[in-house]
């Protein structure tokens, strides 16, 4: 599965659409794991599954582009699309790496007690 937000948020123009990374993905994917792969394009908040659907999921680079609400609520649908003892991971970008132009909206946001200030979903 890969989800997205770029494919339906303009904070990120430009940007190859997820179907062109799922074809990839699926090249990478040897012969006999093919039958075990299910490959969705989607964006988070917005897809949905079926409760209990997954052991694992990995979200990786997505919730740093999303608002505040959108976080909280793609957190609740992935921890809802868990089977009972699976896992999430979350990989999130900080403004202390490649978004270090966004560090000063990034603190004052978090000054004016902002609960997520994402600051890669702001243009500029």
């Amino acid at each position: 599965m890969v989800c997205r937000p770029r494919d339906s948020h303009p904070h990120c123009p430009g940007l190859p659409p997820a179907s062109r990374d799922l074809e990839i993905l699926r090249t990478k994917v040897p012969a006999n794991q093919l039958a075990n792969l299910e490959l969705v394009a989607g964006a988070l908040p917005h897809m949905d599954f079926p409760a209990n659907r997954f052991s694992a999921i990995l979200c990786s680079r997505v919730l740093h582009f999303l608002t505040g609400e959108e976080v909280d609520a793609s957190v609740r649908k992935m921890a809802d699309w868990l089977a009972p003892g699976g896992r999430l991971y979350l990989v999130a970008d900080t403004p202390y790496g490649i978004w270090r132009r966004k560090i000063p909206e990034f603190e004052a946001g978090k000054a004016g007690g902002e609960r997520w200030p994402a600051p890669a979903r702001r243009p500029g």
